[in-house]
């Protein structure tokens, strides 16, 4: 029976590595950019720009993240990044593990012979420097993945930059993801989804109150934000699928605590609205993302806990 599921399987192999892609790659591995429309390659900084940006490891402070994506058909990822500053640059790594089991096996129409697991890793480094108000950055990755009995791996870079204008009130970035190549899997090697992306982030308005307390010691009122907001616009080109998306996103934050998140994207054959909300606390924070799929699809969910220093 085993030897008769493996030769089922390796019929439906090439088929199978050619749709895939390594697609979890395409997912995302950050709530807070993910409810935004995935939009956000200008200003990403910190552990998860090694993902949309290598470059914004350059700005921000260090912090470390874990993030838990409940994807549609049974799809779960899970990441662990962290940001560690040296000089006027930043170190990122970050591990991506992601898994999907049940995947029926057929060779042809009609009950499936079989089921199987799928599983795929990439264990990434970044590192990125800042010159005045530009910022660049690369990672390289290793990868990896199995399908049934059958592995392969292979190793991808991201390369990206991001500049500040206007007094950090417009940013302008780009990044390329996944460049590189895979060994075979079976009889066909895996592509790559390698993405261009660009975009701008904008920061209309803040509304700050003044205190008018002055504690001892301090020589001026202290302010606090009331409202910080945030447009983000991208566009994104997947090269081997040959398709063009509009991202857009919209973030409100308040008293420097908590965050509202919406976006749209463009282009996508099962969904187009993101939502998620974010809170912080000294150094804790906790990003949620709320992405609903068409009717058939139900949604997907994405947690992220953060800790900087």
């Amino acid at each position: 029976m085993r030897l008769r599921l493996f030769l089922l399987f390796a019929l439906t192999l090439p088929v199978l590595a050619q749709q895939t892609g390594l697609p979890f790659l395409e997912i995302g591995t950050s709530a807070a950019e993910m409810a935004t429309g995935s939009a956000g390659v200008a200003d990403i900084s910190g552990a998860h720009a090694s993902y949309w940006n290598p470059a914004g490891l350059a700005a921000g402070s260090n912090d470390a993240s874990l993030t838990y994506d409940s994807w549609i058909g049974g799809v779960e990822l899970v990441t662990v990044a962290a940001r560690f500053g040296i000089g006027s640059g930043g170190l990122g790594l970050s591990v991506t593990s992601s898994s999907a089991g049940g995947i029926e096996a057929r060779n042809a129409a009609g009950p499936p012979s079989g089921e199987f697991d799928a599983t795929y890793l990439s264990v990434s480094a970044a590192y990125a420097l800042q010159v005045g108000p530009v910022r660049a950055g690369a990672s390289v990755k290793y990868l990896s993945e199995q399908l049934f009995l059958e592995s392969a791996t292979g190793v991808g870079f991201d390369a990206g930059f991001q500049a500040d204008v206007l007094n950090d009130r417009l940013l302008v970035g780009a990044s390329v993801q996944h460049l590189g190549e895979m060994e075979e899997l079976g009889l066909e090697a895996s592509a790559l989804p390698t993405t261009i992306r660009a975009g701008v982030t904008l920061r209309p308005f803040d509304i700050i109150t003044e205190d008018d307390f002055v504690e001892y010691g301090e020589s001026e009122p202290k302010q606090e934000a009331v409202l910080r907001t945030t447009v983000r616009f991208d566009v994104s080109h997947q090269t081997e699928a040959e398709r063009t998306r509009l991202h857009a996103g919209l973030e409100g934050e308040l008293f420097d605590m908590i965050a509202l998140r919406a976006g749209y994207i463009t282009n996508h054959d099962t969904r187009s609205a993101t939502f998620g909300l974010g809170f912080a606390i000294d150094a804790f924070g906790f990003d949620f993302a709320y992405l609903p799929f068409d009717a058939g699809f139900s949604s997907a969910q994405v947690l992220t806990l953060r800790y900087g220093w």
